[in-house]
């Protein structure tokens, strides 16, 4: 996989913000707004939040790897995007069929209540 080279190392930046760049006579709204619609920045704030497990993780750091990886993709290399995508296919299979099997449940008690907005509401939250 290629290595992305940046100019800012791990101890010169701050892990709560990203070490990104103004332009030339760019406002800081504008920088701001242009970061944020930037794929690898958004993809780095989403795995930040869902990724607490794995302690504090530095945006900059996140987006760096994430643009490695999509420019691993660009050239050919999908291993890693391969083995991603079934991992991700086993794991929404699961969370699939959890919540069928709850919908199953909850077919089989609402019945007993139809008509019943009330006693509706104490079967779905008991």
């Amino acid at each position: 996989m290629p290595e992305l080279k940046t100019k800012y190392s791990k101890s010169d930046r701050d892990p709560e913000r990203f070490a990104g760049e103004i332009k030339q006579n760019e406002a800081h709204g504008d920088a701001r707004a242009r970061t944020s619609l930037q794929p690898n920045i958004k993809g780095a704030v989403t795995a930040r939040e869902y990724s607490k497990a794995f302690g504090d993780l530095d945006l900059t750091g996140l987006s760096n790897e994430l643009v490695s990886q999509a420019q691993a993709v660009q050239e050919g290399y999908l291993t890693r995007a391969e083995a991603m995508l079934m991992v991700q296919a086993h794991s929404l299979d699961a969370i699939y069929n959890s919540l069928a099997q709850q919908a199953i449940v909850t077919e089989l008690t609402l019945p007993r209540c139809q008509g019943h907005r009330l006693c509706t509401s104490a079967v779905l939250f008991e």
